[in-house]
């Protein structure tokens, strides 16, 4: 019998059980010593940024492989999830957080709850890009939004998450300012 994929949405994707560390801090922990504030120089002075100057918005261009695929040639749900946390992993990257750095830093995030739409999933060798950025950031709380876009840059998908801080050697969550 063959497999049948999810339909076109799943929200609230509480079978994501795995610890991903895949977020940047985006700003200091109360305690001193822990990771740095991010500032830029602006003149003689180094000035906090906010958010939104901090968190860009970051693109990342796919391309289908056959493994992706259902036997209608389209990308399944759980290959979509994939992409998306490896765009986020990308959007840590290129801020000077990698997954791994975060981790020896003894912190990470944790997803309490997300879910994604899609108007249609992309075809087999279908180019498509996906868009991330950080919504916001409050307490112990990160929420992050993506845009799956169509060659054409017609945009065929969102998604949301909201993440916790978490200090792995204390086992709870940790303020981000």
């Amino acid at each position: 019998m063959p497999m049948r994929r999810a339909g076109p949405s799943i929200q609230g994707c509480h079978n994501c059980y795995s610890f991903f560390v895949i977020f940047r801090a985006l700003a200091a922990l109360c305690e001193p010593g822990h990771l740095p504030l991010p500032v830029q120089l602006y003149g003689a002075s180094y000035v906090v940024l906010s958010m939104n100057e901090y968190s860009p918005r970051i693109y990342r261009d796919f391309t289908p492989r056959y493994a992706e695929m259902d036997d209608d040639g389209v990308a399944t749900p759980v290959a979509m999830m994939g992409l998306l946390e490896e765009t986020a992993v990308a959007h840590c990257d290129e801020a000077g957080w990698d997954v791994y750095r975060l981790r020896r830093e003894g912190y990470g995030w944790m997803m309490l709850e997300g879910g994604f739409s899609m108007d249609r999933y992309p075809g087999y060798k279908e180019k498509f890009t996906i868009e991330t950025w950080m919504t916001g950031a409050r307490l112990f709380y990160g929420h992050r939004g993506f845009e799956v876009k169509d060659e054409a840059g017609a945009a065929i998908g969102r998604a949301w998450s909201l993440w916790v801080f978490y200090d792995l050697a204390r086992g709870r969550p940790s303020p981000v300012l």
